[in-house]
Formats: C-alpha cells, structure tokens, sequence
C-alpha cells in the first residue's frame, strides 16, 4: 500500500478550496493520493483525490451520500 496525504477537518462542506489546498499538498509531497476528511457531522464525510498528470484533469472520488 502507497502512502498518503490526509486532511482532517471539522468544516460545514468539503469545497473547492479544501480541494485546491489538497492538491497543493500533494505537488509539494511529489506523492499523488490524499484523502480530505470531514468530521463535522455524526456521519464521516471523505473525498479522495488523485493528482494525474498534465493531461488529465485531477480526480475526485466522494462518499456516497
């Protein structure tokens, strides 16, 4: 198994700039998976993100609600 980056966070949503803060992690790691997690509320809300290369836009995988 790879290694990780992972962000724990007790905000309302996982938006746009937890997601842009993760894939600023993840260039200045050099690794290319992290996992935002948010325990905000009762239930753990998660996104992986996958930093791809040049070609490809990065990749956002969500629990399923």
């Amino acid at each position: 198994m790879g290694r990780r980056v992972v962000d724990a966070k007790v905000i309302d949503a996982i938006t746009d700039h937890e997601r842009g803060q993760m894939l600023n992690y993840l260039r200045i790691t050099g690794l290319r998976v992290g996992v935002i997690l948010n325990f905000k509320r009762a239930r753990l809300k998660w996104e992986r993100i996958v930093l791809s290369d040049h070609a490809h836009p990065p990749i956002s995988l969500r629990d399923p609600d």
